[in-house]
């Protein structure tokens, strides 16, 4: 019931029916100046427009409050639009405004702007997805520091910067984990590690795909670190992992969670154990990608099952927007796990000693998580090429249907030529024709002529 509740809500304040109750806001608004009407209709009218105002409101407040970041969604320009069309309506509808008020120029010209936004948006010129009527705001916050030491499984410390700053001069191995960075603590992290002015610039900020990165014993890793969100929708947050003396920091732009997920991870206990600390860790950091990795595989696998289970005659656009994007997806993370598998193989095969971070028993274990990521990435190409099979079945059911109302198209053109031509050249009658021809030799010549054309678009197939 709660489903069925949530799912009447979502069509309520959906693009698709906002838009059509715009265009009959418009019509009710405008009705009473062209037409006679009677004082129910007026009064049924006005209630009508109401409840319209209503769902708009609905709208703008279930997003309003659903928003962490209030102030921002109240500034944003589409949501300027959005309070405009039920405030502004709200004014010309109110019982008891006088008629002066109702004739004011201001608020002719207004009502104006209303019309040109609400059938913009009705049209479909300016488009929003349903899935942007809550939107999220994305910001900055607060950076956090947490702070790891000795133990994976221990708990997190949040410290500040100034105790950042100041826990690196230590010489012990420790793990950091810093989530919403700004350019400027960038800049300080790689003036204090000696990364170089535009290092964290290239590497982190406007980097776009997972690469790895050594600077004299150093090393600096680019990963996604993707997210399956409640909705079905994925999110991947950039991680830069930097190894640098005995420390290791993970960057990102938002939370990621990932101190919980290293936490939670079992392959530390399994495969590492005996290692030194940051090792842990760093293994523990890749496998948490890889299991987030197989998370997603999992899921397309499941979308590519009920996509098989559609019935081929039921194609329709939500099928193909679905499958398209699904085939975007399995892109993008395929590319991302051939770039993975790639870093893992560079540091398998790395001669020199990072830091004392990459010793030979790491390697080994490196070498077991490549194997892991070649089997997910041969799985997603997989799932990938049963999606554009399932694409290319239904495209071509399409397609073949298409033809078969092309072809009967065509018949019906060509046996309609007939008549045309022959009515065209006799005229409306036979009468003061220079033919000797009367009208059933006429038509009995028609008639003959389009049974043999049918008689041909049997034999060729056409019509079977």
């Amino acid at each position: 019931m709660k489903n069925l509740v949530k799912k009447v809500f979502a069509f309520l304040i959906s693009e698709t029916l906002l838009g059509f109750l715009a265009i009959l806001s418009l019509a009710l608004t405008i009705m009473p100046s062209i037409f006679a009407v009677s004082e129910q209709t007026l009064v049924l009218t006005e209630v009508i427009q109401w409840c319209i105002i209503g769902l708009f409101a609905a709208e703008y407040f279930y997003g309003l409050f659903s928003t962490s970041e209030k102030l921002n969604y109240i500034k944003n320009g589409w949501k300027l639009v959005d309070l405009a069309t039920f405030v502004i309506p709200l004014l010309t509808v109110i019982p008891g405004v006088s008629a002066y008020f109702r004739s004011a120029l201001l608020l002719r010209l207004i009502r104006l702007s209303r019309i040109v936004v609400l059938g913009l948006r009705a049209t479909g010129i300016i488009t929003r997805k349903e899935e942007s009527k809550k939107i999220e705001f994305q910001s900055k916050g607060e950076m956090k520091i947490s702070l790891i030491k000795d133990k994976i499984t221990g708990t997190s410390k949040l410290i500040s910067w100034e105790e950042f700053l100041k826990i690196t001069e230590s010489h012990e191995p420790l793990f950091f984990n810093i989530s919403n960075i700004s350019k400027e603590e960038a800049a300080v992290i790689s003036k204090k590690f000696g990364l170089g002015e535009n290092f964290l610039d290239l590497h982190f900020f406007s980097a776009g795909y997972p690469h790895l990165e050594t600077i004299k014993d150093n090393l600096a890793l680019f990963l996604w670190f993707p997210r399956l969100l409640p909705n079905g929708r994925v999110e991947r947050d950039a991680v830069l992992l930097i190894a640098v003396d005995n420390i290791l920091l993970t960057l990102s732009k938002n939370p990621t969670g990932l101190i919980e997920d290293i936490s939670k991870s079992t392959f530390h206990a399994e495969h590492v154990e005996g290692l030194p600390f940051l090792q842990k860790l760093l293994l523990s950091i890749l496998q948490v990608v890889i299991d987030k990795n197989e998370v997603l595989a999992g899921k397309y696998e499941e979308d590519l099952r009920k996509l098989e289970e559609i019935p081929v005659r039921e194609s329709r656009q939500e099928f193909f927007e679905h499958t398209f994007q699904l085939k975007k997806e399995l892109s993008a993370l395929a590319a991302d796990l051939w770039r993975l598998k790639r870093i893992l193989n560079e540091l398998s095969a790395t001669s020199e000693l990072l830091s004392g971070l990459i010793s030979e028993e790491m390697k080994s274990q490196i070498a077991n998580l490549t194997e892991d990521v070649e089997y997910l990435y041969e799985t997603v190409v997989n799932i990938r090429e049963g999606v554009l099979s399932v694409i290319e079945l239904h495209l071509n059911v399409v397609s073949f249907e298409m033809n078969r109302v092309m072809r009967v198209l065509a018949v019906v053109s060509v046996l309609g030529l007939i008549p045309g031509v022959v009515g065209g050249m006799f005229g409306m009658n036979l009468i003061d024709n220079p033919w000797k021809f009367t009208l059933p030799q006429v038509a009995f010549f028609v008639v003959f002529s389009m049974i043999s054309c049918l008689y041909f678009f049997f034999v060729k197939g056409w019509l079977r």
